[in-house]
C-alpha cells in the first residue's frame, strides 16, 4: 500500500521495531528519567545542607560526599530516629566531622553484603554500636521492633500509592490513542517501579526474617 501510494520506492530504508526494541527504548529512557531526577535532587540536597546548617548550626560547610548520603537519609527518615524514641534530629548532629549518628546497615553488612543506600538508615552511635551490633532489626527486643514499625510505615504507604498508579497507567497505555503517548506512558512506568522499588526495598529491610545474600 505505501508503494502504491508513492509513500515509499527503492531508496526508501526501512527500519522494524520490535515489541521489545520498543519496550527496551522506553526502560532505558526511563532509567534515564529516574537517574536525572537524583542528579537533580543531589544538587538541591548540597544547596540546601549549606542553608540549613548556616541557619541551624551557625556554621558554613562545603558537604562531603559523607554529609550529602547523610542528608539524603536524613530526609527519607522524616527527619527523625527509626531505633529509638522517635525524636527529632538536628542537621547539627549528622553533618561535619563528628557526627552523633552512625550511617547503620539495616540488614547487618557483614551478613548480607548489601552496601546500597536502600540498606542504611541514620542511628544514633550509642544504639547502633551497644544494642544493634550485628543484628537484623527483627532479632532486637519485640518493644523495639513494634515501635520501629510505625515509623517506617511512610515508605510503605508510598510504594503502595506508586504501585497503585502504576496500575492505573498500565490500563491506559492500552488505550492511547498514538505512538508517542503510549511511548511516554510506557517511560513513566518504568520510571515510578524504579521509585516504588526503591521505597518498598528499604521498607522490606526492616521486615525481613532472615537475611538475603545480594539482596
Amino acid at each position: 500500500m505505501l508503494i502504491v501510494e508513492g509513500k515509499i520506492d527503492e531508496k526508501t530504508r526501512i527500519h522494524i521495531e520490535m515489541t521489545r526494541e520498543v519496550n527496551d527504548a522506553n526502560k532505558r529512557k526511563g532509567i534515564q528519567d529516574y537517574q536525572n531526577e537524583l542528579k537533580k535532587n543531589r544538587e538541591e540536597s548540597i544547596v540546601e545542607i549549606k542553608k540549613l546548617y548556616l541557619e541551624e548550626c551557625g556554621k558554613e560547610v562545603n558537604p562531603s560526599e559523607d554529609d550529602l548520603l547523610r542528608y539524603q537519609l536524613w530526609i527519607e527518615q522524616n527527619r527523625a530516629e527509626i531505633y529509638e524514641q522517635g525524636n527529632n534530629i538536628s542537621i547539627c548532629d549528622i553533618i561535619g566531622s563528628n557526627p552523633k549518628y552512625d550511617i547503620e546497615h539495616t540488614v547487618p553488612r557483614s551478613r548480607s553484603q548489601d552496601n546500597s543506600q536502600m540498606n542504611k538508615t541514620l542511628c544514633s552511635q550509642k544504639f547502633n554500636r551497644d544494642i544493634k551490633k550485628n543484628k537484623m532489626p527483627i532479632e532486637l527486643s519485640e518493644g523495639i521492633y513494634l515501635e520501629i514499625l510505625p515509623r517506617i510505615a511512610h515508605w510503605k504507604n508510598e510504594a503502595e500509592k506508586l504501585e497503585d498508579e502504576i496500575k492505573s497507567l498500565s490500563r491506559s497505555i492500552k488505550a492511547a490513542s498514538t505512538k508517542e503517548q503510549k511511548d511516554r506512558k510506557i517511560r513513566k512506568r518504568h520510571y515510578l517501579k524504579l521509585k516504588k522499588d526503591y521505597l518498598q526495598g528499604k521498607y522490606d529491610r526492616f521486615v525481613l526474617e532472615e537475611p538475603k545474600v545480594g539482596f
